[in-house]
């Protein structure tokens, strides 16, 4: 009998979106081949070949294409009307929704309610509800820097037009039916919760309710450092155990037929993904086994493959704009991997072996789509969940599941409670263990599009050969996949040309050179925030930007790191970094805090420090840098700063820190021969530096400055620009965001990271 292939359309489909995605017809290309080689060689039916190739074309118009957010007159503080229209996540420092409104011609919008207090109460925000708020749309929503999250981009992927800042709330009226089943799981949250452990409630909430809120941040790190993540969200494995239970309560102990059974489980699997955060994980699981229970009912069969694909197709008609969300990437793609090769890894070998080619399947094929949203991976992933899935699947999930069975008896409740938090603690303990001591992260950067072809392209041979049992030929591939990623990570290496990039970190400096051949990382400077009370350093900006950055461009390892002065503005990332990251040497002056690097001897035990002063010179290779100040103590920080001079790309660059006019002065009065053609503006361009005499005296033809947007300082100052946009291109973070500067040996050429025609004239004074 034949079967019509479902996957084929899914293929299809897929091929289209990736065509969108990284804007290159040959993921078109490679379908028309594939379907040519089909019917000549296979003998496949053109009719089927026509259908296939017409749901690609017709793919073209079903995928949206991220369009930009909404532009709005709205004016801060105007009155609208919402309605709300997604479930509420409530945190400790925010409410959020998705609603509607009429002021923004109905179209989807993310809210944010910000708490101010721990006495504001937000739980009046409830799903089907309107409400009458005040706030505004929010503007500063786009990536500045290469590797940062580009929040715009994801509003508009998962098809919202922007994100609305609730400043204040006046009323909500109303709610709908599903807000009833949100009030029935926080019934049954809260009433577990008054016997069970914050632990053992916060893998509840993770693990059946779809929430990871409550789940300790170092856990989740991990488990995403190790790929372990796909256990924290609810798929195949927890509808499968939900199932087994549902069918042992109430065949055996409830004595209900198979049919009433089935009628129960067909009410309850739509609305449990709803309960569990509407996760497309859950949503795949819970349509499958809804098919499977109808196709039994109804005695049509159909292979399991080809009801995958129909949900898959259901799923991606029903919300245009899912393709876009990883976790429906990687849920499919490692589901449909496993089907497509189930004579290879599912045989009738030993279990563990078994497990291994299935965690080696799954690494593989989502390997490509993890790399270009991460930059890393864990090699040694694989054998790790040998040995967690299985721990997962036979004592978490069904421990948790049973708390939750029992949990109308409290003193049933209180023991399970104590179990589970000793074992899973202890489980926790030993892979936080393995994860200092162990871990083998490879961070390679974005992978470009052609390596991804060719990666898959290799990986489907791999399985044929190896389904052919030619082991030579399986071996020679299974050295290419690793080879890709060899030669992703070798690139570098092999580029002759470098890179000078002025990070958008705000207000503060962070400057990282790569030279050519990657013969040296070295950062100036590595500015940070002040955490919210204000106690330490915080790691937003390490988190959000620094670290995203060098991920992205595969760097592991840090040369040097000079460090102007002490101020955090300057070095407020650094502890974070050298947590991360191996770094070689440290750069201060002389008169730079001995506390603060007494600290970083602390956190990372590895580095040298080394303090330079004024005509102290460093040579790496081809390149020097030559320190011109300071040459004594002068008694404060911003005075003390190093001022560095070197050459990059046959330019002459001076690096000023937070210098005054009066370190100027001194540096035109050592150096009367100082000319330069890239000046790195002192203290963000402060009317406390770059004087008249000291522009005069060094002219340089390009300025760059690092400031916050809309800072408090009023940087940079009006004066201060108009004397450099007198004979020279200036180029600002704040407008500009990260500024790139490409060089070989005697070249170079300057790009910023917002489009230069659509940011404001640097040299515009208002």
């Amino acid at each position: 009998m034949y079967s019509f292939p479902y996957h084929w359309l899914v293929i299809s489909y897929l091929l289209a979106f990736f065509h969108i995605s990284y804007k290159n017809p040959i993921f078109s290309i490679v379908l028309l081949f594939i379907l040519l080689v089909c019917k000549l060689k296979l003998q496949v039916k053109i009719t089927t070949c026509v259908i296939i190739f017409s749901v690609h074309l017709i793919s073209f118009l079903i995928i949206p294409h991220p369009s930009p957010l909404l532009q709005t007159d709205n004016t801060p503080n105007d009155q609208i009307e919402v309605y709300i229209q997604s479930s509420v996540v409530a945190t400790n420092h925010y409410t959020s929704f998705i609603g509607t409104s009429p002021q923004f011609n109905q179209e989807p919008i993310q809210f944010y309610h910000f708490v101010s207090s721990e006495e504001e109460e937000l739980a009046i925000y409830k799903v089907g509800a309107t409400c009458v708020l005040k706030g505004e749309i929010s503007s500063a929503l786009h990536a500045t820097n290469t590797g940062e999250f580009t929040y715009d981009e994801y509003l508009s992927k998962k098809g919202l037009a922007g994100q609305y800042n609730i400043e204040e709330l006046l009323h909500c009226e109303g709610q709908g039916i599903v807000q009833y089943l949100f009030d029935l799981k926080g019934y049954v949250i809260n009433h577990i919760d008054r016997y069970v452990d914050d632990f053992t409630l916060a893998w509840i909430e993770a693990m059946i309710f779809g929430n990871r809120k409550y789940l300790d941040q170092e856990t989740t790190e991990v488990f995403q450092e190790w790929g372990l993540t796909h256990l924290l969200a609810i798929s195949g494995l927890h509808i499968g155990l939900l199932l087994m239970m549902f069918y042992f309560v109430f065949l055996y102990i409830v004595k209900m037929t198979v049919e009433r059974v089935h009628f129960l489980l067909l009410c309850f699997l739509p609305i449990y993904p709803i309960i569990a955060g509407s996760q497309p994980s859950v949503w795949r699981a819970s349509i499958l086994a809804i098919l499977l229970i109808l196709i039994r009912k109804w005695k049509i069969r159909l292979p399991t493959i080809s009801l995958l694909s129909i949900v898959f197709l259901l799923l991606v008609c029903i919300d245009l704009y899912i393709i876009y969300q990883l976790g429906f990437q990687f849920s499919f793609f490692v589901t449909y991997a496993i089907l497509l090769s189930k004579r290879i890894v599912i045989h009738n070998e030993w279990g563990i072996f078994t497990g291994l080619k299935i965690s080696l399947l799954s690494m593989f094929i989502i390997l490509p789509i993890q790399l270009n949203a991460f930059y890393q991976f864990q090699p040694l992933s694989v054998v790790m969940n040998l040995f967690v899935i299985p721990y997962f699947s036979f004592f978490v999930l069904p421990f948790l599941l049973l708390i939750l069975f029992v949990s109308i008896s409290p003193t049933m409740l209180h023991l399970f409670s104590n179990v589970f938090h000793f074992v899973h603690e202890y489980f926790l303990t030993i892979l936080l263990f393995l994860d200092q001591h162990i871990s083998m992260i490879w961070t390679v950067g974005k992978l470009h599009t052609l390596l991804i072809i060719l990666f898959y392209s290799c990986l489907l041979l791999f399985f044929i050969y190896f389904e052919q049992k030619k082991y030579k030929k399986t071996f020679v591939l299974g050295n290419i996949l690793v080879l890709f990623l060899m030669v992703q990570g070798f690139l570098p290496y092999i580029q002759d040309k470098g890179t000078v990039t002025m990070l958008d970190i705000g207000q503060g400096d962070a400057i990282v050179i790569e030279l050519p051949y990657r013969k040296g990382v070295y950062l100036i400077d590595l500015a940070g925030k002040m955490n919210y009370d204000y106690s330490r350093a915080s790691d937003k900006t390490y988190k959000q930007i620094i670290h995203p950055f060098l991920q992205s461009k595969g760097i592991t390892h840090i040369n040097g790191l000079f460090l102007s002065h002490a101020d955090l503005d300057h070095i407020g990332s650094v502890e974070y970094l050298l947590a991360d990251y191996t770094v070689d040497y440290i750069f201060t002056s002389p008169f730079f805090s001995e506390t603060i690097t007494n600290q970083y001897k602390e956190i990372n035990t590895q580095f040298k420090h080394k303090q330079m002063k004024q005509n102290d010179r460093i040579q790496i290779g081809d390149w020097s840098l030559h320190v011109l100040h300071p040459k004594m103590d002068l008694k404060e920080t911003n005075a003390n700063s190093l001022v560095m001079y070197t050459e990059l790309g046959g330019f002459k660059w001076l690096f000023t820190g937070d210098i005054t006019e009066k370190e100027e002065k001194a540096l035109i009065q050592n150096y009367p021969e100082l000319d330069i053609d890239i000046l790195k503006v002192a203290h963000h361009g402060s009317k406390t530096s770059t004087s008249t005499e000291f522009l005069q005296k060094i002219t340089p033809t390009i300025s760059l400055i690092s400031v916050g947007r809309d800072n408090r300082y009023q940087h940079p100052n009006t004066d201060v620009i108009e004397k450099l946009c007198q004979s020279s291109t200036v180029f600002r973070t704040d407008q500009h965001g990260a500024i790139y500067f490409n060089f070989t040996d005697q070249d170079g050429t300057f790009l910023t990271h917002l489009p230069y025609d659509n940011v404001n004239n640097s040299c515009y004074i208002p």
